[in-house]
């Protein structure tokens, strides 16, 4: 259901969202292999007086080269080229280039970027070029590339951690007639219309499964007739006061309930009175309960490793086991797969108590009385502490800005709600080319002319913080790059569909990609947005992403791909379905932490007219 306003709040209620902007570039020419080096011209200046030279490149100053302990709200800052005429700067973080959207023209106009919201305990790396706006093709070489690492929060350190991109050292054992562990990007099957092995990875392009399936066949290389095992590299969790593991798993087995097929993740302890010199601790277990036959979708959690010694050459073992001796006439179908694996020690927090901070399970929550157990992060990691309850944004009377809030009591976090009270639709047509993007992107059924339903799309932050996501590299995984627009999209945030009364769906939409930044505000009209063109209360932007508590982001109608293409769609009366932060088919959980997913959904009736 959309979020409830009063009246008073109407007129500036809006969403969440502008789609990073055609033309931007988010590549970085030196992590590409391309030349660094813009085209040579000759000195002078062309018809509209601007200089046709190539500037000089930037010196950067600020964090310095190799800085440490850098503040997690730092700015990038440089040297301004001593040039004529009008220059301006592209800034790059790992690679990925701080495009600042429709904000303006594109790159900086000024020496430095503003704060950004970064990460704890991170290296990040950061270059910049000239360029002249009048030819953005006058662009000076790169500047040099420096490294910064920000500060420690004071209590997490990361002990190991591995996205399989690259081989850290798994070690693979076991005795199987067959899916052995590797790494890469498993080719998806589905068995007696189930998927069996997934077809994406959890994050990123590479994962580890128990096997390739030659020709998407499930019984070609799935688990068969024992156990096959990967063991990580050791680590040292000495001097932790609590450990948290979490990672993402996919587990599939086949309804036959006799087989005892098993996924099993546990920490091996050296111990040199043990027989083999060390004790295994068992963190999961799933077996042939109702939990393993629903565990074939990529699901995030964490488990605390209590009443474990922590000692260094600790090892994180992960096994999957299909029994041998099963009857002839039995297809037991069985693989795994893995991703994202952390292994975090804490200094302070307490993983194994029920107070503030303890690790807790949302299904069965042991906190203490009157704490919340809460989703932590801004992306759903399946980390879950306990914690006091704190009021969200009260719509109906917000107070001042920066006033302590007075809404529902829940768990501290942002709450994404569509809003309708603004959207408007429309018909529209346009003539597709064979090669525009809007048809390589799937925008649109078909070339030549298209019959298009246009909306607005506004989405609010009505929670009891900011979704605070930083600068894009921050979360890879969120994001995809677009040969087609030569940038950054953020994957899957919002899906649209036209559905009959039936709830079945007509006419599908694009699952659009978007930026997340400060409109303006729903809550506080007085304060200045982006879509006042100043932005000068504002907090996030394209490159610095996210969204204030009782801030709006507003994506147009007029927009590439604010649409549904009803070109084949017969007349007759429908439902506008839109969606937010939907968790895509493969997965157990929306990909950002809500304090409340039940507003995330809306439907608005149309009627499409004869053609």
């Amino acid at each position: 259901m959309p979020i409830a306003f009063v009246p008073r709040a109407l007129p500036t209620t809006s969403s969440l969202l502008v789609l990073l902007a055609v033309g931007c570039r988010d590549r970085d020419p030196a992590a590409t292999g391309e030349s660094t080096t813009a085209v040579e011209t000759s000195a002078g200046t062309g018809e509209t007086g601007e200089p046709t030279t190539v500037p000089q490149t930037p010196e950067l100053s600020m964090p310095a080269m190799d800085a440490e302990d850098v503040s997690v709200d730092t700015e990038l800052c440089w040297t301004a080229v001593d040039e004529p005429g009008n220059v301006r700067y592209r800034v790059y973080v790992d690679g990925i280039e701080l495009t600042q959207g429709k904000i303006g023209e594109d790159g900086f106009g000024e020496t430095c970027t503003g704060p950004l919201a970064l990460e704890f305990d991170r290296g990040y790396t950061w270059s910049v070029l000239a360029f002249r706006p009048s030819n953005p093709d006058l662009a000076s070489p790169m500047s040099a590339l420096w490294g910064f690492h920000t500060k420690w929060d004071g209590d997490s350190k990361v002990l190991f951690e591995d996205d399989f991109a690259t081989d850290k050292g798994w070690t693979m054992t076991g005795k199987a007639e067959g899916g052995t562990w590797e790494r890469g990007n498993p080719v998806p099957t589905e068995y007696g219309g189930t998927a069996a092995q997934p077809g994406d990875c959890f994050g990123g392009n590479d994962c580890m499964f128990t096997a390739q399936n030659q020709d998407a066949d499930p019984e070609a290389e799935d688990v068969d007739a024992g156990t096959v095992t990967i063991t990580s590299p050791p680590f040292d969790p000495s001097g932790s006061k609590s450990v948290t593991v979490s990672f993402a798993r996919w587990f599939y087995r086949s309804d036959y309930d006799q087989t005892g097929a098993e996924f099993v993740v546990e920490l091996l302890v050296p111990d040199d009175t043990a027989e083999g010199g060390e004790v295994a601790h068992v963190l999961e277990k799933l077996d042939n309960d109702a939990a393993s036959l629903s565990a074939a979708v990529w699901t995030p959690v964490a488990y605390s490793a209590c009443d474990v010694p922590y000692v260094p050459g600790t090892r994180l073992r992960v096994s999957v086991t299909n029994p041998e001796g099963l009857p002839d006439e039995v297809v037991e179908v069985v693989e795994a797969a893995l991703d994202n694996v952390v292994v975090t020690g804490h200094r302070v927090t307490d993983d194994c108590q029920t107070g503030v901070g303890a690790l807790c399970n949302p299904a069965s929550p042991i906190c203490d009385e009157g704490l919340l157990c809460c989703a932590q992060g801004v992306l759903n990691e399946g980390i879950f502490r306990c914690a006091p309850p704190v009021p969200a944004i009260d719509p109906a009377n917000p107070g001042e800005p920066g006033a302590p809030l007075t809404g529902p009591l829940g768990c501290d976090a942002p709450d994404l709600a569509i809003d309708t009270t603004k959207m408007q639709m429309y018909f529209d047509t346009v003539n597709v080319g064979d090669n525009e993007c809007t048809l390589l992107e799937m925008c649109v059924g078909g070339t030549g002319i298209r019959q298009l339903l246009r909306f607005d799309m506004y989405t609010v932050n009505a929670g009891s913080k900011d979704l605070e996501l930083g600068v894009p590299s921050n979360h890879l995984d969120l994001y995809h790059y677009s040969a087609c627009h030569e940038h950054y999209h953020f994957d899957g945030y919002a899906r649209y569909a036209l559905v009959d009364d039936a709830g079945e769906v007509v006419s599908p939409g694009h699952k659009q990609a978007f930026c997340l930044w400060d409109g303006g505000s729903w809550a506080w009209p007085q304060l200045q947005g982006w879509d006042t063109g100043s932005g000068s209360d504002t907090v996030y932007s394209c490159f610095n992403q996210g969204v204030q508590v009782g801030w709006y982001d507003e994506y147009y109608a007029e927009l590439d791909c604010q649409w549904i293409d009803v070109t084949d769609t017969p007349p007759g009366d429908y439902m506008l379905r839109v969606e937010v932060n939907l968790p895509r088919q493969d997965m157990a959980v929306p990909a950002l932490v809500e304090r409340n997913y039940d507003n995330n959904m809306v439907e608005i009736p149309v009627t499409i007219p004869p053609q």
